[in-house]
């Protein structure tokens, strides 16, 4: 996912930000789950440009 931030593939980012934050809720880590949705979304708007900063 890393890696895909970096290169600003946000199709990609947003597929693994998509996941984890499915399996953070899954065991209960609310606040991963919630910087994965703010990392989804920001990849489904083409922006990840703050995705640092989660």
């Amino acid at each position: 996912m890393f890696a895909d931030i970096e290169a600003g593939n946000a199709k990609e980012a947003r597929s693994h930000a998509h996941a984890l934050k499915g399996e953070a809720g899954n065991v209960g880590a609310k606040k991963l789950s919630e910087a994965a949705f703010n990392l989804e979304h920001m990849a489904s708007q083409k922006d990840l440009s703050n995705a640092g900063e989660l």
